[in-house]
């Protein structure tokens, strides 16, 4: 789908979005869209945008910023390096 076929999204069900785009105009509309059914908004990257991440939302969950080395700093801290190493090594 398109960015822009957004509402032709039912938006009547529990939805989770992970934004890669960066795009602030399409999450602010993600998130009306979805309204009370939007369970969980992350920002992971800004392929489209090279304004500075904004990590607030005009409706629903405040969106969470997702950066692969704090990610794998919390994973080492909780499951140890090799624990960690042998999930990686699966492809999990």
């Amino acid at each position: 789908m398109s960015y822009a076929e957004l509402a032709t999204l039912a938006g009547d069900r529990p939805t989770l979005y992970v934004d890669f785009s960066g795009d602030l105009d399409l999450r602010d509309r993600v998130h009306q869209h979805f309204a009370g059914q939007l369970v969980y908004s992350c920002f992971a990257g800004t392929a489209q945008s090279t304004d500075e991440a904004r990590l607030t939302a005009i409706v629903g969950p405040q969106p969470v910023f997702f950066f692969a080395p704090i990610q794998i700093r919390k994973r080492n801290a909780e499951w140890g390096p090799e624990g960690a190493a042998s999930i990686s090594a699966r492809g999990m």
